[in-house]
């Protein structure tokens, strides 16, 4: 792929991170300095994240790889990083059930995956935990089974600012915008997750594109979920989520988020940054996303891309 793609800016970040933008600035103005609370997410008291032994949790079925971590989201969403046998990390989101100290794992329609169970309640001390999960990951089937004792993170209450509350949840796209600007002028509003009308936007604006790169932007995004231990995740309607860490980048102002790889994931595409900052506005009932870049090659553009979240 060449950077000379809005599509893979785009889809780095957006693909990553289905941002978008538009010419009309989605998000009006008045709203854009809202200063209220949203509703905590249903499981925003019971969040944690488990850190696993690096290599240590195998696939039961003799596959080479490993479970490296579990979080489990304020909007109860269990992701899991995962070590594949091709060495890339790559995760698995599905949803989480809790109840008392068992987390049930179950996808999309209710079909029940597995169970993790944690013996302590406490944050401040290593937490047992056993494991049975039965995964998909980018089409592989992986087993973990195991009781192991791991670092429980939880978030302390007393330091989450109103911007980390509103943000830390799952989100639906409502709507993605791009503004390209230069050698190749596009300018498109797409009213869901769907990716590969910026595919076509940009074709059709004469950028010239890899099949890779075209592959790229074939997704659709379904959710994005931030969690307050520091997760961002990606869920297409089909293939693996792309994951990374995110944290703000003054944490006063707490304009802007910075995104950064986690533990060697290629989070989207290898043309998303990974010193991405992006603008964070909040209104009402919503967030807004936005990303500025400029692409140089045989074109050159610059990219503005917003995504709208409900």
């Amino acid at each position: 792929m060449k950077k000379y793609l809005f599509p893979l800016a785009i889809a780095a970040c957006l693909a990553l991170f289905n941002t978008s933008c538009s010419s009309s600035d989605p998000v009006p103005p008045a709203e854009q300095e809202y200063n209220g609370e949203f509703i905590k997410p249903d499981y925003a008291e019971q969040a944690a994240a488990f850190v696993l032994p690096i290599d240590e949790v195998k696939d039961q079925n003799g596959k080479d790889a490993y479970l490296n971590g579990i979080n489990i989201t304020e909007s109860g969403k269990a992701i899991f990083e995962v070590k594949t046998q091709d060495g890339k990390t790559k995760f698995a989101t599905y949803n989480a059930v809790i109840e008392g100290n068992t987390y049930y794992i179950v996808d999309d329609a209710g079909n029940p995956v597995g169970t993790v169970v944690k013996a302590s309640t406490k944050a401040t001390q290593n937490v047992t935990i056993k494991i049975l999960i039965v995964i998909y990951v980018d089409g592989e089937l992986y087993t973990f089974e195991v009781t192991v004792t791991v670092p429980m993170l939880v978030p302390d209450p007393n330091e989450a600012s109103r911007q980390t509350n509103n943000l830390c949840r799952t989100w639906e796209v409502a709507q993605m915008n791009i503004v390209l600007e230069g050698d190749v002028n596009v300018s498109k509003i797409v009213a869901d997750g769907n990716m590969e009308e910026f595919l076509n936007a940009a074709l059709d604006a004469g950028a010239k594109l890899t099949d890779s790169e075209k592959d790229a932007l074939r997704k659709h995004i379904t959710s994005m979920t931030f969690d307050k231990n520091g997760l961002f995740s990606i869920e297409y309607s089909d293939g693996p989520s792309d994951g990374c860490s995110w944290e703000w980048t003054d944490k006063d102002k707490q304009e802007f988020i910075h995104l950064k790889h986690r533990n060697g994931a290629e989070f989207g595409n290898k043309f998303l940054s990974n010193e991405s900052d992006i603008r964070v506005d909040f209104t009402p009932t919503s967030v807004a996303l936005t990303l500025e870049t400029e692409i140089k090659g045989n074109q050159n553009y610059k990219a503005t891309l917003t995504m709208v979240l409900k």
